[in-house]
């Protein structure tokens, strides 16, 4: 399934589906959201994911919260959400998913090893850690041919 860039509006609304947006600098936060990812639904929930992750972001009680609005708009400005979380992965879970992604499909552990994730149990690692072939919503590694 192909996901259309989301436009402005679109993306405030994905933001408000999973908290409110109760202070008035919210309406900014979302702007420098969508200017950010460019619109593209998987870089807003990444980056969204790496500001939780970041402890600049959380979503309590329904609501977003941000203990240093300063830092979190300079992440924004910053940009790249989803190559730094990549980046932050540890070498033998990047190694993987450079070769799910190349691979273009789910590959199972079999299939991984050939290719020589398998060296050091990396693979069974991964899959120990619940690591999936297709992102988050995919099969587990050991659900894959």
């Amino acid at each position: 399934m192909e996901l259309p860039v989301l436009t402005e509006l679109q993306c405030a609304e994905l933001v408000a589906s999973i908290a409110t947006l109760g202070q008035a600098e919210w309406g900014r936060f979302t702007q420098e959201l969508w200017r950010s990812t460019g619109g593209s639904p998987l870089h807003v929930l990444e980056t969204l994911q790496l500001l939780r992750e970041r402890t600049l972001l959380s979503a309590d009680d329904g609501e977003w919260r941000s203990p240093d609005p300063g830092a979190l708009f300079a992440l924004l400005r910053e940009g790249g959400a989803l190559a730094r979380r990549l980046d932050s992965l540890p070498r033998d879970q990047r190694w993987l998913l450079l070769l799910l992604a190349v691979a273009g499909s789910p590959l199972g552990e079999v299939r991984l090893a050939a290719a020589g994730a398998g060296r050091d149990g990396r693979v069974g690692a991964a899959r120990a850690g619940g690591a999936r072939a297709g992102g988050a919503h995919g099969r587990w590694l050991d659900d894959c041919p």
